[in-house]
């Protein structure tokens, strides 16, 4: 099943009113994600209703949840790409989220 987010345009520093009313202001203009599960291939289209019809689809190798330890993901992603690494490999790894 799909699983749709808000992603607000900007967030303001505490303490900064300024930013926080632009931020209040602008937060009708925020974007949409929209994660798609298709077999094992995990997609999120992200949606910016500013610019219409100018979706992007990004094909994701892993998505964990919460109830992943950081160890599994580490010993399933990271832990192969060391080797290569030391190797003199180019290895990129581009990990979102709270760890």
């Amino acid at each position: 099943s799909d699983k749709c987010v808000e992603i607000p345009d900007h967030q303001s520093p505490a303490g900064d009113q300024a930013a926080g009313a632009a931020a209040a202001a602008a937060s009708s203009s925020s974007a949409a994600a929209v994660a798609k599960r298709d077999g094992d291939a995990r997609q999120l289209l992200f949606k910016d209703p500013r610019h219409r019809g100018q979706a992007k689809l990004y094909t994701l190798d892993a998505v964990y949840g919460e109830d992943v330890s950081t160890r599994a993901i580490f010993e399933k992603e990271f832990q192969p790409c060391i080797a290569d690494l030391f190797q003199g490999i180019s290895t990129t790894i581009f990990a979102h989220g709270a760890s």
